[in-house]
């Protein structure tokens, strides 16, 4: 066993402090470096948007949370001492420069303040009555100015300049005070005053003086008369409030040094008090229970007060010391204000959240470690090594100095009551005994009782564990730990699970401690349990909740491990410490706030179980972020935290989030006005838009979201300017949200506009470009088709030209034939043959002049003319030509269109050309269906043609068919020219075949 180090000190214990102050919420305080334009600070008032302003000797500040905003000579104030603000209904902000009797009115379109057009008659009144004091004491519908005059009583400005109303009712004196409250305690009253005050004197000297206690608009709320003995308000400077108490209104009159109260409802029993100090005013602030405020102009700042008598007897707490208060407001969220005159401006966020701190003589560092003691005490550790210890008395501690030199804060602590001692990491106090005595040189950072029996430690040196029995002898004992084994471990927690599992908490996760002398790693089957472990929770379920440092909470019930982290509500997933309050309540530690996690049920069964998670922060009242530890007991919770040791209360939550406030939209850097309609052109795609949320609390770290269009995702922002540029075309429908301390978010502000398109990128356009490419393209091609039109009919014109010419050439050839023919009948006295033959030679130039100016004529009248023809080449050669004509019976003859005297010269030349032997000639003619079209046969019986001879002998007729033939084609008939022998089975002779396949042969 480890040498036992006993060291006896002395200890230095402050005992109760002779001023045994209560815990004050946390404040911060602001000025002239935050940006006010003055120290001197006079009053304060909140606006209907949720600004602050104050005003001051050096002009007015309007503060968002974020920055003050100051108006001085630039902007409209030509008397910078400003002494009172109010609101009008309609919003409008109105100042008054009490010295020289002028109110100015602010603009929130120009953002500048302009004089007041009653200011003349104002200032003239101020002169006649010899008071240039005046205050602002409340704005009535039509712009009409409720104004005090301090010694010579309230009076009504119009904004026509014209006095509309004096209160000077008849009475031996005048009024000089007015209380701007809504009820008879908080509104106003006017008190009979000093105006007159040798009347005054006079009227008491006969006995009795009548004091009259009125509403802005002269109804009297109460009357008293005052004996000679009473005492009488004629001096120049006092104050006048009203404390509801019980259904009772104490009535309550300052001035210095004293103090006058009476009852409402019993005003004869008034009583005179003298009060300490020149006071600045009492202000009703409903702080604690029943308590007001009341602010000092000699130093002595603000104080509180519980009750009247604490008032009256010169008890009372100061809430800021060593100023001048001279105002104070509360905002809509339940924070306070309070101006001075010379420190600037206070501001408690949250009243209800109390702290131990320098105030009431605490030690000036951070906390760091506590400890409940019983019900009503609590020890803490300071990091300035410093330990205290609370007394019975609700606001008194002692401090422990500690005269040994230790390298060591007081970073644990733990109470053991059975022997009143309160351990640290490395030493333990007796209380009772007032000895204090070392760990034998071992570090303790956590210690545990199991079911009250054992006592169960985790340090630097690994876990240990202690039976009770050695209570009785506790200051002697020694730490039987591992730090002499190989496998020594840094242990964090240590606790003896209900399957009696021995498990022990590090850095490196989970341990099992076997036989007391092995450690084994063992992560329960969760790998998410291989992280440094801060401390493990038994819930009353028996589950297991762990705590870490990187992935936050670990809920381990019914084999199901749950991580609650950042995403599910926790101000940080680094856990320093966790307190189980008595009714299951947890509570997490971190250097981000404090997050408390409710299950909602903890059944026998283990099974999982929703949960809910609420944080708490500086934006909650917290005096810090960085929360060390936590502890419970008596009801209470206390926190360590680096701003002081806080009596923590919950507060209601806050549900419903402020939304932004669109401020300003500037396009290419210049201002625009916030319309429904906001249509930009092309050029104003250069867009900054400024927003931003009001809350005091969050002193300007507030989250917000925003997107574009709707249905986009949210994009998230602590900035309050979103900037756009080069911004796309298109319609815009811009929302942005905020999330309040709470962590809801708000509605969505809304600003929608148009960023129009250059004219050459419109749809419009591109629809008109399409149309005219389009149409381009038509004419081009229309063009291009009218001119290859154009150049056939051109061309089938010359072709068709030198078709007639053909034609015209082959019939004087056919006529000089037929006259030649008619001239051998004349010659050879045949006169009957000549006259035949005329008359058919007739008819067939009858048919032929009318198919000249024709390019096609039916089959029918194509064979009618070679019918003629063949009877007229009868007759020429008698009963030496003969033909044979025959057409296919499918043929529709008065359907089929060919060019005319297309078969006559072939025919011509079978006459001509193709006798037998015998002299005699045989012409076939055969008209067929084909698939395509029409096939043409002439059939001759002579000797046929010799390949061998040359055929330069072709008759005019063949070589001007041959022509024709190819101009057909060009006009896109199918024409093909066959040409055979026929051999002797076949008779001999030579066949002419002419194929022609087109649409017109079935037209």
């Amino acid at each position: 066993m480890p040498r036992l180090f006993i060291i006896l000190l002395t200890l230095l214990l402050a005992g109760p402090l002779s001023a045994q102050l209560p815990p004050l919420p946390y404040a911060i305080n602001y000025g002239v470096e935050d940006g006010l334009p003055s120290s001197e600070v006079y009053v304060v008032m909140e606006d209907s948007r949720g600004y602050m302003w104050f005003g001051t000797d050096n002009g007015v500040a309007r503060f968002d949370g974020y920055e003050f905003t100051t108006y001085e000579e630039a902007e409209g104030l030509e008397d910078l001492v400003v002494y009172s603000i109010k609101e009008g209904p309609d919003g409008q902000i109105y100042a008054c420069a009490g010295k020289s009797a002028q109110v100015y009115v602010w603009r929130e379109n120009t953002n500048r303040f302009l004089p007041f057009t009653g200011n003349a008659a104002l200032r003239e009144e101020a002169l006649r009555v010899n008071n240039i004091h005046a205050k602002i004491k409340g704005v009535l519908p039509g712009g009409r100015l409720l104004i005090n005059l301090s010694t010579a009583g309230p009076l009504i400005v119009s904004g026509d300049g014209s006095i509309e109303k004096r209160y000077t009712p008849n009475l031996p004196w005048g009024f000089t005070s007015i209380l701007e409250n809504p009820t008879i305690e908080r509104t106003g009253a006017f008190f009979a005053t000093e105006a007159d005050r040798h009347r005054a004197k006079q009227l008491r000297s006969q006995g009795v003086v009548k004091t009259y206690l009125k509403d802005p608009f002269g109804r009297v709320l109460h009357q008293h008369d005052f004996t000679a003995d009473n005492w009488i308000p004629y001096f120049n400077s006092f104050t006048f409030t009203t404390i509801s108490h019980d259904q009772d209104t104490t009535v309550v009159i300052l001035r210095e040094g004293l103090a006058r109260v009476f009852s409402i409802n019993n005003p004869a029993a008034a009583r005179e008090y003298v009060v300490p100090g020149k006071n600045r005013g009492l202000f009703k602030y409903k702080l604690r229970a029943e308590g007001f405020l009341l602010g000092f102009n000699n130093g002595q700042g603000l104080r509180y007060y519980e009750t009247l008598t604490d008032f009256l007897t010169g008890g009372g707490q100061t809430l800021i010391d060593n100023c001048n208060a001279s105002y104070v407001a509360e905002d809509r969220y339940g924070g306070l204000w309070v101006t001075t005159t010379d420190r600037g401006i206070f501001h408690f966020p949250n009243p209800a959240i109390n702290i131990y701190d320098q105030r009431q003589g605490y030690p000036n560092a951070k906390v760091i470690s506590l400890a409940t003691i019983g019900e009503k005490r609590i020890a803490a550790g300071y990091e300035n090594f410093n330990l205290i210890v609370t007394t019975e008395n609700p606001f008194g501690f002692q401090s422990i100095n500690q005269k040994y030199n230790t390298p060591y804060k007081p970073l644990t602590l733990f109470f053991e009551a059975f022997s009143n001692q309160l351990f640290s990491i490395t030493f333990h106090l007796n209380l009772k005994e007032k000895v204090l005595r070392l760990n034998g040189g071992v570090k303790i950072n956590r210690y545990r009782f199991y079911e009250d029996t054992t006592l169960l430690a985790a340090g630097l040196n690994g876990p240990a564990h202690f039976s009770t029995r050695l209570r009785a002898r506790i200051p002697a004992f020694t730490f039987d730990f591992l730090r002499d084994r190989e496998d020594f471990l840094y242990a964090n927690d240590y606790r003896i699970l209900p399957n009696g599992t021995h498990l022990v908490a590090s850095k490196h996760g989970l341990h099992r401690w076997e036989n007391y002398d092995t450690l084994i790693k063992d992560n329960l089957g969760y790998p998410e349990l291989d992280v440094r472990i801060e401390s493990i929770e038994i819930l009353s379920d028996s589950s297991l909740l762990f705590a870490t440092r990187g992935r936050g909470l670990m809920h381990l019930s019914n084999d199901s491990l749950t991580v609650i982290g950042k995403q599910e509500g926790l101000a940080s997933e680094n856990i320093r410490h966790l307190t189980i309050a008595p009714d299951g309540t947890i509570y997490a530690s971190t250097f981000s706030g404090l997050s408390i996690v409710r299950f909602s049920d903890l059944t026998p069964t283990g099974s999982k179980q929703p949960y809910t998670v609420r944080t708490y922060t500086t934006a909650h009242g917290l005096p810090s972020n960085e929360i060390h530890q936590s502890a419970s007991g008596g009801g209470k919770v206390w926190l360590a935290t680096s701003g002081g040791l806080v009596d923590f209360q919950e507060t209601p939550e806050d549900s419903v989030a402020t939304p932004p406030d669109i401020r300003q939209l500037r396009v290419n850097g210049e201002l625009i006005s916030l319309s429904e309609d906001i249509n930009l052109s092309p050029d104003q795609n250069d867009l900054e838009i400024t927003f931003s949320t009001i809350n005091f609390a969050m002193r300007g770290n507030i989250p917000y979201r925003y997107r574009l269009h709707d249905g986009e995702d949210w994009k998230y922002t602590k900035q309050r300017t979103l900037r756009l540029a080069n911004a796309a075309a298109g319609d815009y429908q811009f929302a942005v949200q905020s999330r309040n301390q709470d962590g809801y978010w708000s509605e969505a502000a809304s600003l929608r506009f148009n960023i129009g398109q250059y004219w050459y990128r419109t749809t419009w356009f591109w629809v008109l470009a399409v149309a005219g490419l389009l149409l381009a393209l038509y004419l081009s091609l229309h063009l291009r088709q009218r001119r290859i039109d154009r150049e056939r009919e051109l061309k089938e014109q010359a072709v068709e030209l030198e078709r007639a010419a053909l034609r015209a050439q082959m019939n004087p050839h056919f006529i000089f034939n037929c006259l030649n023919s008619i001239n051998k009948f004349i010659l050879k006295n045949e006169a009957d043959n000549a006259s035949e033959y005329l008359t058919k030679f007739a008819h067939l130039i009858r048919q032929t002049l009318n198919i000249s100016v024709r390019d096609e004529h039916t089959l029918y009248d194509e064979i009618n003319m070679l019918k003629n023809y063949l009877e007229l080449e009868k007759l020429r050669f008698k009963d030496r030509v003969n033909y044979v004509l025959t057409t296919d019976p499918e043929l529709a003859l008065h359907d089929i269109s060919i060019p005319p005297l297309l078969i006559q010269p072939y025919v011509e030349n079978a006459l001509a050309h193709g006798l037998s032997d015998d002299g005699k000639s045989i012409v076939k003619i055969n008209f067929d269906k084909t698939e395509n079209g029409l096939s043409i046969s002439v059939q001759d019986n002579g000797k046929g043609i010799d390949p061998t001879k040359p055929h330069s002998n072709k008759s005019l007729g063949m070589r001007l068919t041959s022509q024709r033939l190819a101009l057909l084609a060009q006009k896109h008939f199918g024409v093909e020219l066959e040409v055979s022998n026929m051999n002797a089975m076949e008779g001999g002779g030579t066949t002419v075949t002419i194929f022609i396949t087109s649409t017109t042969v079935y037209n």
